[in-house]
């Protein structure tokens, strides 16, 4: 049906219609003005109302991830007929059609990613991701036995110290060590002569 025009700007040639209803999705408008000898121009209009925020999907990487380089792809979907852009961390994602990417670089320890996704009509999805950089190796060190020691026995027990927050295994020669309280321990078989016992941390 027709909206009154509630406004009438008669110097300016301006009208202001308010509060006509939109119902969700595309809503076509169509203007009529008539001067007093009946006389009429028609226009259209088109406006889209879009309640929905974006659905927003994180694929790479996953919360409480832990890497050793400096920076990490983000890797996702924004799904919005409407959508606007993507932000990482403030900074404006690769869109490709409604994929999107973006490198940010790390700092040591935790880094939370903040991930926002927004379309044309102001509505927004917003999400976080908790990054963990670790560079630095484990710290490593072998109390017994000394370098050098002269062993009778086929067996020896090799044990020391290890520190890592993120600490994933010791081994010796290859075999996992038990770990407790930043110390480890391994009974290692020895051959008759030397013997070369090689120690490994991993984060």
């Amino acid at each position: 049906g027709e909206q009154e025009v509630l406004g009438l700007d008669q110097a300016g040639g301006r009208f202001v219609a308010r509060d006509v209803p939109l119902a969700p999705g595309r809503n076509r408008f169509v203007i009529v003005a008539k001067d007093a000898a009946q006389n009429e121009k028609l226009e259209t209009l088109e406006l889209v109302r879009d309640d929905v925020a974006p659905r927003l999907t994180i694929s790479s990487p996953a919360g409480g991830s832990l890497v050793r380089s400096a920076s990490v792809l983000v890797r996702g979907t924004a799904e919005d007929p409407n959508l606007a852009e993507v932000l990482v961390n403030r900074s404006r994602a690769t869109l490709s059609v409604m994929s999107f990417e973006h490198e940010v670089r790390l700092s040591e320890g935790v880094n939370r990613l903040t991930i926002v996704a927004r379309d044309t009509a102001g509505n927004r999805t917003e999400t976080t991701v908790d990054v963990t950089l670790d560079s630095t190796p484990p710290s490593l060190s072998i109390s017994s036995p000394l370098s050098e020691t002269v062993q009778a026995g086929s067996q020896i027990e090799v044990v020391g110290e290890v520190f890592d927050a993120n600490l994933r295994e010791v081994s010796v020669n290859g075999v996992r060590a038990d770990v407790a309280k930043g110390r480890f321990r391994s009974s290692v078989a020895l051959s008759p002569g030397p013997n070369r016992l090689t120690v490994s941390a991993l984060d």
